[in-house]
């Protein structure tokens, strides 16, 4: 069943947003590492000589960052449901019950 393309539209924007959102939760270096790999087309390899890290830990670190960031996206956490105390429903005869 083709969606439309509003609903395609507004799924890429959620889609987005918790990109987004999952990104900013990242330490400042991976996002730095992320950047050098995806916008400067840097390989593990010059990120690792370029950072002063060895490449076996860049490939580590991007290998997790991604993994992480298509989990986020791919299954959105749900936000919690509030959970309120439940009252114990008042008697006949009890004060409370005549008020009500």
């Amino acid at each position: 069943m083709p969606t439309s393309g509003r609903s395609r539209t507004s799924m890429h924007d959620d889609s987005r947003a918790l990109l987004v959102r999952a990104l900013a939760r990242r330490a400042a270096s991976e996002r730095l590492m992320l950047a050098l790999v995806l916008v400067e087309r840097m390989t593990p390899h010059e990120v690792a000589c370029t950072l002063g890290l060895a490449p076996s830990a860049v490939e580590r670190h991007l290998a997790i960052l991604l993994a992480e960031l298509r989990r986020a996206v791919a299954a959105p956490r749900r936000p919690a449901r509030r959970i309120t105390a439940l009252r114990p429903t008042p008697r006949a005869g009890t004060p409370r019950a005549q008020a009500a």
